[in-house]
């Protein structure tokens, strides 16, 4: 009968040491998702100011007034041809 005693305060005491690891770990996923929201919020703010600076354009002109590649669409004097390229 004293065994059976033994046994079962080292059960209880096992759960018991199991359970504080569970609360420790619940304390700190929880500190750790509130640092990732708040660091999320950053990010997404960071990224909507890219973009809105990169829709402006290199020096604040309107996406609209360039093309593709990012070069004016009026005045390119380039031919295309290049080394490489045949003349």
């Amino acid at each position: 009968m004293r065994w059976i005693l033994i046994d079962v305060a080292l059960a209880l005491l096992a759960i018991a040491g199991l359970g504080l690891l569970l609360l420790r770990l619940w304390r700190k996923v929880k500190a750790l998702s509130t640092t990732v929201a708040r660091a999320s919020d950053t990010i997404g703010k960071a990224t909507e100011g890219l973009a809105a600076a990169q829709a402006q354009g290199p020096l604040g002109q309107d996406a609209s007034a360039r093309d593709v590649a990012g070069r004016s669409p009026a005045g390119s004097t380039r031919s295309g041809a290049g080394p490489g390229r045949g003349a």
